[in-house]
């Protein structure tokens, strides 16, 4: 079976596993799950999961780990950078 690169947040990660980003937490180590079963909501079915979002069961900290290409992470960076330097104190 080929393995298929995800290109968007629709595509599933090889055994549900983050792809472009460390598989483990960068707090405690442990692997990183699929943010939609780490905080299930029963109105979620598989079908609609978010397959670049992740987070750490033992942590349960809601923090979310974004599996985004590169390129898509430096776009995300800057764009927050932006509306931190445009709100100012607000921020």
């Amino acid at each position: 079976m080929e393995l298929k690169i995800p290109t968007c947040a629709a595509d599933p990660r090889p055994g549900n596993t983050p792809y472009y980003i460390d598989p483990n937490c960068p707090v405690c180590g442990t692997q990183l799950e699929l943010m939609d079963l780490v905080f299930p909501d029963p109105a979620v079915t598989p079908e609609g999961y978010w397959h670049d979002e992740f987070a750490c069961r033992k942590c349960a900290d809601g923090l979310c780990y974004m599996d985004l290409p590169p390129k898509e992470q430096a776009e995300l960076e800057a764009a927050f950078a932006d509306a931190e330097a445009s709100a100012g104190d607000k921020w």
